[in-house]
This record gives structure tokens, sequence and C-alpha cells, in this order.
């Protein structure tokens, strides 16, 4: 049974129909146009590898059990909020991630399928590279670790010699 407006609209407005399945309520219908726009935005996300939210959605796959049912432990709830804090994310954008990885999990999808991965642009706090993926340690100086590397550069080449018995 189609439900049609008999109101005069644009040409790619939605037309409402009645849908027999389990949900049982009236949706939208998605005109061509529009399911092109859509396909093509979901194509169209990507996140930095580096991006802390991506890196906490990684991490928040890998704790789920339970298959579809998406349960995640406490303690690993507690290990990923943790994880969230050194990423830079606030309390709430961190239960934000995980909250849209479950959910991507218990609609049957891959947790970071596109459609996961257009939501978790909507969650704030994303930096492209936060400190504690910096390559140096804050309280290390840069000339400190040159002169280890350099020291252990050398050690490393007088023992390669002795070992060939040229020293």
């Amino acid at each position: 049974m189609r439900i049609t407006s008999s109101q005069p609209g644009p040409a790619d407005s939605p037309a409402l129909r009645l849908v027999d399945g389990a949900s049982g309520g009236i949706v939208p219908e998605r005109t061509g146009a529009a399911e092109r726009v859509a396909r093509e935005n979901r194509r169209s996300v990507t996140l930095s590898a580096l991006d802390p939210r991506w890196v906490l959605a990684v991490q928040v796959k890998r704790a789920l059990d339970g298959g579809r049912a998406a349960v995640l432990a406490p303690e690993a709830r507690e290990r990923l909020l943790g994880l969230g804090a050194r990423l830079g994310l606030r309390p709430f954008d961190t239960s934000l991630v995980i909250a849209v990885v479950q959910d991507g999990a218990r609609q049957g999808d891959d947790p970071l399928a596109p459609d996961v991965v257009a939501r978790l642009e909507l969650v704030g706090g994303g930096r492209v590279m936060p400190d504690v993926l910096r390559a140096r340690s804050r309280k290390t100086p840069l000339w400190v670790l040159l002169v280890c590397a350099s020291v252990m550069g050398s050690l490393l080449t007088l023992v390669v010699l002795h070992v060939a018995g040229r020293v």
C-alpha cells in the first residue's frame, strides 16, 4: 500500500510510503539524486590514521565482545576512557566515539564502515597529531637524543669491527 502526497511540491521532495516490514512505520522515499548524493558523501568521508577519533575507534572495535551485541566490559571502557584522555579527547567525546562504534556494530555493519566514520567526524576534539603520537618526548631535548644515537652508532661500529677481526 502506497501513500502519496496530494499537495504539489518540488520534483525532488521525498514522497511518503507505508512500510509493511517489522518497523511498520512511514519512512521517506529517497529519490535517485538524493541517493547518489548520500552515496557520494559516504565515499568522501575519511579520517586521518593519526586522528584521535579514528585511533580510539579502532581500539573500541578491538575491545567489543559478543558480535552484533557489541558488549564492552567495564574494564575495557575505563581503559578506553584513559586512552581518549591521553589522545586529547574530552570524556564526553570519548564516550560518543564508543557509542558510535557500538551502534555501527549493533546495526550489523562493520564498526568502522563509511557510515560510522561519517558519524565519527561529527564528534568534536579531533586533532590530527596529538602530543602522545609525536616522535620525540617533551622531557628529553633533541641534542641529548642525537648524542646518544652517535655514541650507540660508534659502539656498534666498534663491535662489528672487533667481530670481523679488524681491531
